[in-house]
């Protein structure tokens, strides 16, 4: 029902879907006609990070931040490759941090702690990322001008670009 449905050229409505592994998905679901288009969605570069932790620390949960608190450090090197939800859990896990030694503010310290106890397999999510790259660049629908402007922007916002653009050059 979903494959006609998708086929119907007088539909009224779109659909969005996610998923982390485009190569697990039916092949009749990827033929033009289907969905519109197909994007990767990278994680986020070092600006955005920045803009996460800061809208997760300061404007969602309203940590109480050290006055002189700069979010730079940590969202640079120590979380590349991080989603916003692990963002979201590292917020979280310095307040905590902070709350489990009586601390007034939350300091970088508190952060760097909060690193410490939060694993990301940084090699495997570059495996998975080339893997839905590769799958994409096979597809019709994958508009590449625009697969190409998002690994343009990724590589542009992270502080170490040598690392970054072997990554790109990889996939």
């Amino acid at each position: 029902m979903l494959l006609e449905w998708l086929g119907n050229r007088r539909r009224q409505s779109f659909l969005i879907g996610a998923t982390n592994f485009l190569e697990d998905i039916d092949f009749a679901f990827l033929r033009a006609g289907r969905f519109d288009e197909i994007c990767l969605i990278i994680p986020p570069d070092a600006t955005a990070r920045k803009q996460i932790l800061t809208l997760h620390s300061s404007v969602i949960r309203k940590l109480p931040l050290a006055s002189k608190l700069d979010l730079t450090e940590i969202a640079g090197q120590p979380t590349f490759m991080w989603t916003p939800a692990e963002l979201e859990k590292l917020c979280l896990d310095a307040a905590r941090t902070g709350m489990e030694q009586d601390a007034k503010k939350i300091t970088l310290t508190h952060f760097r702690d909060a690193l410490d106890n939060i694993k990301i397999n940084v090699k495997e999510r570059q495996t998975k990322i080339q893997t839905g790259v590769a799958k994409m660049k096979e597809l019709d629908i994958v508009n590449k001008g625009f697969l190409d402007a998002q690994l343009k922007v990724f590589e542009k916002g992270e502080g170490d670009k040598d690392r970054v653009r072997a990554f790109i050059d990889n996939l």
